[in-house]
């Protein structure tokens, strides 16, 4: 088993036992055990205007909202594509389950090399599961991505 294997395996693992609010913290552990310097989970609000980032531990930018329309975020949540930043150090890949699209993962890294990129669209996809499997139990997720009551 590959140590990219293995971070799946657990956050899989551990996701049996927390609540859909501690899926942030677990994204986050799983990226840097796949060597991404930062993983961000972003769903998109009701509205389907923004993404919302949800709250991680000491995350500066927990609660950040990004237009869908104006934002590289939203454009990987539009085309259902994987966006690169120009200078090559962040991913934006797509949170899909079957045709829902549910939002973006924010992936970091010195240099997104090719397979950090395939890494994070492996841990996009975990991600996607998750949040659908957490939903279906609990209003915390959707909850937190309203940008309007």
């Amino acid at each position: 088993m590959t140590s990219g294997d293995a971070a799946l395996s657990e956050l899989v693992a551990r996701s049996h036992r927390v609540s859909a609010g501690e899926i942030p913290s677990l994204v986050e552990a799983a990226g840097r055990h796949l060597g991404l310097s930062g993983a961000r989970v972003y769903l998109v609000d009701l509205q389907q205007s923004r993404l919302v980032a949800l709250p991680a531990d000491g995350a500066p930018d927990g609660g950040a909202t990004l237009d869908i329309d104006g934002s590289l975020a939203g454009l990987a949540y539009r085309t259902q594509e994987t966006q690169r930043s120009r200078d090559g150090a962040t991913a934006w890949v797509p949170l899909i389950d079957g045709v829902e699209r549910l939002g973006v993962l924010k992936a970091t890294a010195p240099s997104m090399e090719p397979e950090l990129l395939e890494a994070a669209a492996a841990l996009a996809g975990v991600v996607a599961l998750l949040v659908v499997s957490k939903s279906t139990y609990s209003e915390e997720l959707i909850t937190q991505a309203r940008s309007v009551p």
